[in-house]
């Protein structure tokens, strides 16, 4: 591997976390992701994205902002917009891997997105800091990050690396904080910071990014072998995560019920 590629990934993964603990304070998140999205439309003729950059880019930023909306207040809205991009997020690879004719990853997209939890399993915690933290089983962001480089690896071959330090900086948060229900908020924060960043340098500065490493052969379906055979775990994650859900939703309404009769 040229050392150029490795350092630049290792540069951008400590970037990304660096990014994650100071973003969170929402008079920084503003002003940078304001900054910085006023500038790539400020040059919106002469940048060529494709739709589906554009498409994320949108749907980051919102994603972001919602995030820092449920900070200051948890509403049943809010949770269910926050769900809503996740969903729309997905939909739009499982879309671009459907006009491609990339007939499995399209069915472990639409898995992904079947099995995303609802807005109950997203709560707001404020100690020791805010953290909006969502219930997405392990094995489901275990599917997604392996379906999410066969995603990049089609339509973004040569970023494929690089992508690999966004992928994991989430996981590192997560485990950091012992709390995997931290990882979607992570993900919108790394993630949002990436696409701004790479747009910027590349599209829009026209400055150099990190070196491309050249892509192994093969490793495409080595990664689309590996998320098909997670789907069974993903499904099976999700079954449980809901009717146990549902079990403790009966078990209230019967406490609820057993206390009116005392009354």
């Amino acid at each position: 591997m040229p050392l150029s590629s490795c350092g630049g990934v290792a540069l951008l993964l400590i970037g990304l976390l660096t990014a994650y603990l100071a973003l969170r304070r929402p008079i920084v998140c503003v002003v940078v992701f304001g900054v910085a999205t006023a500038f790539v439309i400020s040059h919106y003729d002469s940048v060529h994205l494709q739709w589906l950059t554009w498409a994320k880019l949108g749907a980051l930023l919102t994603a972001v902002a919602v995030i820092m909306s449920l900070y200051r207040r948890n509403t049943t809205g809010r949770r269910w917009a926050l769900t809503g991009i996740l969903v729309l997020n997905m939909i739009e690879a499982v879309a671009a891997d459907l006009q491609s004719h990339r007939w499995a990853n399209t069915a472990v997209g639409i898995v992904l997105t079947v099995c995303i939890p609802g807005a109950a399993f997203i709560e707001t915690v404020a100690t020791p800091r805010k953290h909006v933290l969502y219930a997405l089983p392990v094995a489901w962001v275990a599917q997604y990050t392996v379906w999410n480089i066969g995603v990049v690896l089609a339509h973004y071959p040569q970023h494929w690396f690089d992508h690999c330090a966004v992928l994991l900086a989430p996981i590192i948060i997560a485990v950091a904080a012992r709390d995997f229900r931290v990882w979607l908020e992570a993900r919108a924060f790394t993630l949002t910071t990436y696409v701004v960043a790479i747009v910027g340098v590349i599209d829009v500065a026209h400055a150099r990014w990190i070196p491309p490493l050249p892509l192994p052969p093969g490793l495409n379906f080595v990664f689309l072998g590996i998320a098909v055979l997670l789907s069974p775990w993903t499904i099976a994650a999700a079954v449980k995560q809901r009717r146990r859900r549902a079990t403790e939703a009966r078990s209230m309404a019967q406490v609820c019920e057993a206390a009116a009769t005392r009354v």
